[in-house]
């Protein structure tokens, strides 16, 4: 979706005339055009038609989708994360269309039109054996008919084509976006974070995850001659020791003074004339002074309790009534299920270089005192110095007994079954430690244990919770 810089539009009798008076339209609108699709060296999503590309000469306006090669991840990933453009693909290509999905495209489709200045819509017919869309054409057609604001009629039509006038509002000079609410996709170019929502600093907000973060903003009713405040409020991603983050803001390619932020959430607001903004969609771009990624800058600790032994991979371990569950994670964040998945007592054995697992074993304890005997003689083979990974799933104690307390002790384990009855478990530990230096977690509704370091691998560089532009005088 960009603006074209083409000579004089192509002469050329195969394409349909109604682009001459969409070429005639001296606003600088946009077309879109079905079948709707986009295309790059290395994959499609809907059927995209690369010949409406070709059209493109001769009106020289803006589209949506069509065919580029060597694209950044990030162009295709844009579209496929708005609702409408799922559900419009889906309809294409006779996918089936969840309600939920339905209801949120709809809501959608009218702030769509307004963001990108849809000012066209064509509907062309199938091109024959072009499989899916040539049997799903007409509901695409209605699809689009039912959720875009057009005109009622037709403007044109001819060669099985349909090309529609889009009732576009009147538009503002001023517009607020709540980054932190649903539905922000469309207005967040590259540099953010892939979530839609999060909470942040205590805040609904988005991350900005790059050196630079770009944000889509409709206006309308621009006055060259006033001046225009923008302001955003954001929290700078701080950790002990980091530098005071700064940024830049670059308004359609025009640069801003750089500023400075404090440590905590704050509003800051530049001064712009009006000449630099657009009665269309305005590109906003934030240059932050520094990324960090929380891994590298906030290191949590795999130290197992007291042990003096550092688990070589992170673990996250949760003991309740319907389960219980062993997690261990990579350095990539990738998630490993180490866990036997049997109720009672799982019993999980790590090399203590590489934190592959050696042995992962289920005793149901919640059956008879046999398993607890059976866990008692299992514990006594693990080697010495390696680490252990206990997790409750179920009422894992009511057959369990003095012998296995016993064996915990060997683990660094330091309880009784006083403590444990009608409790929750998770435990990491060392064969061979010192009673009570193993980390332990017993709750009677359920026992969660995290020995990690920071997972978070996202290059950080502040939260933004809204931004806002309007004239400075309102």
């Amino acid at each position: 979706f960009e603006h074209l810089a083409l000579p004089a539009p192509l002469s050329d009798a195969r394409i349909p005339a109604v682009y001459a008076q969409i070429a005639a339209d001296p606003r600088p609108i946009s077309v879109l055009q079905i079948p709707l699709g986009w295309r790059n060296s290395f994959t499609a999503w809907g059927p995209e038609q690369t010949q409406l590309q070709y059209f493109q000469t001769a009106h020289a306006k803006p589209m949506l989708g069509g065919n580029i090669s060597r694209a950044p991840d990030f162009k295709l990933d844009y579209f496929q994360r708005i609702a409408y453009f799922q559900a419009l693909t889906a309809v294409e290509t006779g996918k089936p269309v969840t309600p939920e999905l339905m209801v949120r495209a709809r809501a959608q489709a009218p702030d769509l039109a307004y963001l990108y200045d849809v000012g066209y819509v064509l509907l062309y017919p199938p091109i024959p054996q072009r499989f899916p869309y040539v049997d799903h054409w007409q509901a695409s057609w209605d699809f689009v008919k039912q959720t875009l604001p057009l005109e009622a009629k037709p403007f044109w039509t001819g060669d099985g084509i349909e090309a529609y006038q889009v009732v576009q509002p009147a538009g503002a000079d001023h517009f607020t976006l709540d980054l932190g609410g649903v539905g922000t996709y469309p207005y967040r170019g590259d540099g953010w974070d892939t979530a839609e929502t999060d909470t942040i600093y205590g805040v609904a907000a988005t991350w900005a995850t790059a050196p630079t973060s770009q944000i889509f903003i409709p206006l309308r009713q621009i006055d060259a001659q006033a001046t225009y405040r923008f302001t955003a409020h954001v929290h700078p991603f701080a950790y002990p020791g980091s530098p005071a983050q700064t940024v830049q803001l670059k308004v359609n390619g025009h640069r801003l003074e750089r500023q400075t932020l404090t440590g905590d959430w704050q509003s800051i607001t530049w001064q712009m004339p009006g000449r630099v903004l657009i009665n269309g969609l305005n590109r906003f771009e934030f240059s932050w002074g520094y990324n960090a990624m929380p891994r590298v800058v906030t290191p949590g600790s795999r130290m197992i309790g007291t042990t003096g032994v550092a688990l070589p991979i992170d673990a996250d371990l949760k003991g309740f009534a319907e389960g219980g569950f062993i997690a261990l994670f990579d350095d990539k964040g990738q998630q490993i299920d180490a866990a036997a998945g049997r109720h009672g007592v799982n019993v999980t054995v790590l090399d203590p270089e590489r934190g592959a697992v050696l042995e992962k074993k289920g005793f149901d304890t919640t059956a008879n005192e046999f398993e607890s005997q059976a866990l008692v003689e299992f514990l006594a083979t693990i080697p010495t110095g390696s680490p252990v990974l206990l997790v409750s799933d179920g009422d894992a104690t009511a057959h369990l007994t003095q012998a296995v307390i016993a064996s915990l002790r060997q683990l660094g384990v330091d309880t009784t079954l006083d403590n444990l009855r009608g409790h929750y478990f998770a435990f990491v530990g060392v064969r061979g430690a010192g009673p009570g230096t193993a980390a332990v977690a017993v709750d009677a509704k359920e026992a969660f244990l995290r020995i990690s370091l920071t997972r978070d691998q996202r290059s950080l560089a502040a939260s933004v919770d809204w931004v806002k532009i309007e004239p400075s005088a309102k």
